[in-house]
């Protein structure tokens, strides 16, 4: 017969804390070598059910097996025997299951995480000696202290004396210890008067104890821990599990060698691994875990020496033994406490068929938990093993409707968002063959009779609750289970990228339909458990107004179940990865990411197979999905700017994958304003100050455009700018590019004292910079009219020579075409695709800058798409006169543009970008639009007053809705052409969305001078712009494109 000192542990730690010293015990003579048993199981979690005879028959024939019989045995747990239990248990408070303990005689027990589920009070004055249901075994816990102290709140070891196979007394010490984060595991409101300790550090520091040689002394020392390995597997997975570091590693490394035996649990694994003894080469020592519930037995066997008039272990067998399949009547006649295990037993379930068997509710399919190791077939996700918590379920989302369902009335809190631990999650609802919910089956799903509270979340705390899904202990260190999956209500979704930054995983995150307000404050409906920061859930602690429903859980499930029958499972995800995530996308451009984690892995679950891709209610493509897995690569397509959803969804399960994004359209334009004048150098109306000097050969400025007067900080490809330059000295040309190396290439020509204008779509550098040439010292005005941003549909490149026509000039041009001027009767045919990184295909125009020069008579120069030319100019010139012009033109099928001069002219063509074919930016005509010249352009599209614009009129078009060329809506800017001629004297033009008029110009020009410039310009509210000038000016306007 095993005997035992219960609470000795308790009672030598408080002796020891008061100075008393107890004397060693006697020597031993020395007896032949022998062997005793330790028997031992954990996580049990009230078991009690078909199985439980057959449970308690494998464990009364170890013990009856085992050399020595009985009296060799000490049968022995690692903690969670009760918590989270089957019905037949946790209906009647978990009674059944200690009584059986009893029954079974067990020894001692560590203390799991569970026993404390309902706080440590309830457990204490029903478990412990003197309790209303006490255990006649002592709970050990070793590293449980009142809080704030160094002293045991629970016995901290136990002595088990055995009698060898051989006769031998071996007095062996048992150690309990429980998980550290014990406090998130459990409502931390029930143990807020204790503190966990370092499991290894206790274990050790009893192990000293108890090998001292004062009080309490033992043979043999069996650590018990309610802590484990997160897998299992046989001793040739032993390394590869203990390079994977954490609280396992730290058993194996730092539990004292004065340790013979360890016992693990709480991992719910199954191994029995021969493990190294620290500081002590060539020895090794078993690490046991028995799996949980029931279906396994750890055994081992110790061989004992007495020699020298010390008990020492020798060697040892360590196994996990199997559940029997014996017939429970065998089992009960060979046995009198497997008998007893049956009586208790069937009252139990009797108890629990009375109770539970009432119909609650009905199921239509499965809703499980997150299986592992199954497969998808044609009825779904079959097979495996339940209970993955690391990912989404079925069961976990229907809970987390039901949270919001119950509490969301203003008298039960008012909550709007769900939240559901999956380790809360300890049962499946089947179908079975008559779709019934029973009360038992119903309560097996949620047994740990939490309360159900309210608590209020800011938006940004909601996004930490996710982030902490990936879990970390309040120390900071990565808990045993490193990620649990939230099962969320149906309102919310999120997407998350796991390959990025600890704290900045989630990526985006939509509730009822809209992104997330960080500042708001969202009512949260969860468990007691949670709201205390339970599962390292931390951020729960940070919220406010926490409010009691006055329900649990049980009710409220299965009132939910009842009112809801029947019930049937969603196979819409919450969250999916999306990598990389799409942020601000511009119409016309091509945006590519992969959606991942779409399939669920609940029983029946559905592996998708498509997924239509859709923005702002506009489906763009279906892809397929394989694994659930999605490459997208699209192009957006034209859509209002400003916040929309990009929406990925999945069929067949209907999984909704919403990634809030800004669309900026292709040009984000607004009214132009002054970026910088060198002739003032700084003023209240100039954005960015620079120096008050020319620029010249010797003086390139450089200048920050990004970050300046709604231009961003970040995501500019180019800057949309009218340029103007004044006061030469000397012939100059100028040049915009993007710093850094610099081409032979210009923006505009002046001579000594003319003033220009021209307009110039500027690529900035990686710092945001634009830089300004020139060849000649002369000031220079820039206006800034709006920017393109990166990945949109216009791609800048450095600016570069194309081609000129001019003999012996630009040597290096990208294409070679005649040195002859070109002409009414030679049109230049230019290929523009598959040079200087515009692509060979998909372009839909380019950004020009086109020069002319040597001009021999009045010349206009028109830009176009080959084919039919329409009456219209891009830039007109005077004999012993060179202009320069930025055109947009659009590209013909074959990839090229054409141009024509009413009269011989050379040509000089600079390249800085292009436009890719889609919505962005739709490149038509070139057209005329209209012209204030009395008697000419009878085809231009909108009529106007025949009258010079000037001092007071100002002329209103409406560039919308023109058949042919712009739609009725959904323009954001226009490209233009815009040519003044017949001006009464010198003066400038702006063009602006109406409204006031900016202190800009557009184009300059002297008395009686035709001259043209590109205008890229934003639209009213009522799709108009209105064009200024200065002093009385005809004004020619022709349109080639707009922006979406």
């Amino acid at each position: 017969m095993t005997t035992r000192r219960t609470g000795a542990g308790w009672l030598a730690g408080l002796l020891l804390g008061t100075g008393v010293v107890m004397s060693a015990p006697a020597p031993v003579q020395a007896a032949p070598a022998g062997s005793i048993t330790l028997l031992n199981i954990n996580d049990f979690h009230g078991r009690i059910d078909t199985n439980t005879v057959k449970w308690a028959g494998t464990i009364e024939g170890l013990r009856a097996g085992a050399p020595g019989g009985e009296n060799a045995v000490a049968l022995l747990s690692a903690g969670d025997n009760i918590g989270a239990s089957l019905f037949a248990s946790a209906t009647a408070d978990d009674v059944p299951t200690i009584d059986v303990l009893n029954a079974l005689e067990f020894d001692a027990s560590a203390v799991g995480n569970h026993e404390f589920d309902r706080g440590f009070a309830d457990f204490t004055a029903r478990f412990l000696p003197g309790g209303t249901d006490e255990a006649d075994f002592p709970y050990l816990g070793a590293n449980v202290y009142t809080a704030g102290t160094t002293t045991p709140a629970l016995p901290e070891y136990d002595i088990v004396t055995l009698t060898s196979s051989t006769g031998q007394t071996v007095k062996v010490g048992v150690i309990g210890v429980v998980t550290q984060e014990t406090p998130t595991l459990v409502s931390p409101a029930g143990v807020a008067n204790l503190t966990f300790g370092d499991p290894v550090a206790a274990v050790n520091r009893v192990a000293d104890q108890l090998t001292d040689g004062v009080g309490d002394e033992a043979d043999v020392i069996v650590a018990e821990y309610h802590e484990g390995s997160s897998a299992g597997g046989e001793q040739t997975a032993f390394d590869a599990i203990l390079a994977g570091g954490g609280v396992f590693a730290r058993i194996v490394n730092d539990t004292s060698a004065k340790v013979d035996v360890i016992f693990t649990g709480h991992t719910h694994q199954k191994y029995a691994f021969s493990a190294p003894v620290p500081g002590a080469p060539g020895d090794t020592r078993p690490i046991v875990q028995a799996e949980s519930y029931g279906t396994n037995i750890g055994q081992v066997v110790l061989d004992i020496d007495n020699t020298g008039g010390d008990v020492t272990m020798s060697g040892f067998t360590a196994t996990v033994v199997p559940r029997v399949t014996t017939d429970d009547a065998v089992l009960t006649g060979a046995h009198a406490r497997v008998a007893t295990v049956k009586t208790i037993v069937d009252a139990a379930l009797a108890n629990a068929t009375t109770v539970g068997n009432v119909a609650i509710g009905s199921v239509t399919k499965d809703i499980t938990t997150a299986f592992t190791g199954g497969t998808y077939g044609a009825s779904g996700y079959t097979g495996g093993a339940r209970d993955d918590r690391a990912k989404e379920s079925t069961l976990g989302n229907l809970v987390a409707d039901s949270l919001v369902a119950s509490l969301s009335s203003a008298d039960r809190g008012g909550a709007e968002i769900g939240v559901v631990n999956p380790g809360g999650l300890r049962a499946e609802l089947l179908r079975g063959t008559d779709t019934v919910i029973t009360y038992a089956e119903a309560n097996a799903v949620l047994p740990f009779v939490n309360n159900l509270n309210t608590i209020t979340l800011t938006g940004a705390q909601f996004k930490t609750l996710l982030e902490q899904q990936w879990q970390r202990l309040p120390n900071g260190n990565v808990a045993s289970r490193p990620y649990l999956q939230l099962g969320l209500s149906s309102n919310v979704s999120y997407t998350f990228d796991p390959s990025k930054p600890e704290g900045s995983r989630i990526t985006s995150i939509v509730v009822n339909g809209a992104p997330i307000d960080p500042a708001r404050g969202y009512r949260i409906g969860t468990f007691s458990f949670l709201v205390a920061g339970g599962d390292n859930f931390h951020v729960f602690k940070e919220g406010t107004n926490v409010r009691d429903s006055g329900l649990i859980d049980r009710d409220a499930w299965i009132a939910y179940l009842t009112a809801n029958a029947p019930v049937a499972p969603s196979y819409a995800k919450r969250s999916a990865i999306v990598s990389p995530t799409p942020t601000t996308v511009t119409p016309g451009s091509r945006i590519t990411f992969q959606v991942s984690g779409l399939d669920l892995t609940s029983l029946g679950s559905p592996a998708n197979t498509r997924a239509s891709i859709s923005i702002a209610g506009v489906e763009i493509t279906t892809v397929d999905v394989a694994n659930g897995v999605a490459n997208v690569d699209v192009v957006v397509p034209s859509v209002p700017g400003g916040a929309q959803h990009l929406v990925i969804t999945a069929t067949p399960s209907n999984t909704k994958v919403t990634v809030p994004v800004m669309v900026a359209p292709t040009l984000a334009s607004s009214a132009p304003k002054r970026l910088f004048d060198t002739r003032a150098g700084s003023g209240p109306d100039l954005l960015v100050s620079v120096p008050k000097a020319k620029v010249g050969p010797g003086n390139v400025l450089e200048v920050k455009v990004t970050g300046v007067d709604g231009v961003p900080a970040t995501g500019v490809a180019a800057v949309s700018l009218n340029l103007t330059a004044t006061n030469a000295e000397g012939n100059a040309f100028v040049t915009v590019y993007p710093c850094g190396d610099r081409k032979l290439v210009s923006n505009l020509n002046v001579s000594t004292g003319e003033t220009l204008a021209n307009a110039v779509v500027a690529p900035v550098s990686a710092t945001g910079t634009v830089c300004f040439y020139a060849n000649a010292p002369v000031d220079v005005i820039a206006d800034v009219g709006g920017w393109f941003a990166t990945g949109s549909s216009f791609t800048a490149v450095a600016p570069d020579r194309l081609v000129d026509t001019r003999a012996g000039q630009s040597p290096g041009a990208l294409r070679t075409v005649p040195k002859a001027q070109i002409g009414p009767t030679n049109v230049l045919e230019v290929q523009v695709t598959d040079i200087a990184g515009v692509p060979a295909t998909g372009v839909a125009a380019v950004s020009l800058n086109v020069t002319a020069t040597g001009a021999s008579r009045s010349t206009f120069v028109t830009v176009y798409s080959c084919g039919t030319r329409q009456l219209v100019s891009n830039l007109n010139v005077v004999p012993l006169d060179i202009a320069a012009n930025s055109v947009i033109t659009p590209v013909s099928a074959t990839g090229t543009i054409c141009v024509y001069a009413n009269s011989p002219v050379d040509v000089i063509i600079d390249v800085n970008g292009w436009f890719a074919t889609g919505d962005g930016f739709t490149a038509v005509g070139p057209q005329r639009v209209f012209d204030t010249r009395p008697g000419e352009s009878p085809n231009a599209v909108v009529t106007v007053a025949k009258a010079k614009v000037g001092g007071s009129y100002v002329l209103e078009v409406r560039l919308t809705g023109l058949t042919g060329l712009t739609p009725a809506t959904g323009i954001s800017s226009v490209s233009l052409n815009v040519t003044a001629t017949n001006p009464v004297n010198p003066g400038y033009v702006t063009a602006y969305p109406c409204g006031t008029k900016p202190p800009t110009s557009n184009l300059n020009f002297l008395a009686g001078q035709t001259v043209a410039n590109a205008v890229v310009t934003s639209l009213s509210s009522s799709g108009t712009v209105c064009f200024a000038s200065s002093v009385d000016t005809d004004l020619v306007v022709d349109i080639n494109g707009w922006f979406a």
